[in-house]
């Protein structure tokens, strides 16, 4: 049986392109993320060993 391990990956936008329209709106890009279960590679999340080794992780609604 596998064991469990607590991973927090973080995205960043190091620019912002926000705007509003004419009306007032704000206008901002963004990203859409998915739940569930995700495959990264150990270098993606700055892992030691096997930089390609292939980590599952579990996204929950909440972090996402």
């Amino acid at each position: 049986m596998g064991y469990r391990m607590n991973i927090f990956a973080y995205d960043k936008l190091t620019t912002s392109s926000r705007r509003t329209d004419d009306s007032g709106f704000l206008i901002v890009p963004g990203q859409i993320a998915r739940t569930g279960i995700q495959d990264y590679l150990a270098h993606e999340l700055g892992m030691g060993g096997d930089p390609m080794k292939v980590l599952h992780l579990y996204r929950p609604e909440s972090e996402v």
